[in-house]
């Protein structure tokens, strides 16, 4: 069973070094550009464990970065696409739905304090 094709853009296949950074530049990462579209590109590297859910990306040819943000992940590969994000405002998905875990689980302590606080 083949999976939908849902690019946009045609991927031309690429062996291309560069680097992933973020963290206000303290951070890098060194990657493989396997292949890139205008849509997208997906990037290969030892572990995408740690890596942000948006970062910049220089190709070590070209010299100048884009922001991409991440669009899906494996163990060693990363699919990513362009954005006009800052990185440091884009919030992966696992982070959110966490927080409003977190939230929701707040909300119903309070609620159980509030009763606790209640004269009987």
């Amino acid at each position: 069973m083949h999976m939908e094709e849902r690019r946009i853009n045609p991927r031309n296949k690429t062996y291309l070094g560069a680097e992933i950074v973020f963290n206000g530049r303290y951070s890098t990462f060194d990657c493989l550009v396997r292949n890139r579209s205008l849509s997208g590109a997906t990037l290969e590297m030892g572990e995408t464990l740690g890596t942000p859910g948006a970062f910049e990306l220089t190709l070590h040819r070209e010299g100048t970065p884009r922001v991409c943000r991440v669009v899906w992940r494996s163990r060693t590969q990363l699919g990513v696409a362009p954005t006009d994000e800052k990185p440091g405002t884009i919030v992966p998905i696992e982070a959110a739905r966490r927080m409003r875990q977190l939230s929701q689980e707040r909300d119903i302590l309070r609620r159980r304090l509030a009763d606790m606080n209640e004269p009987a």
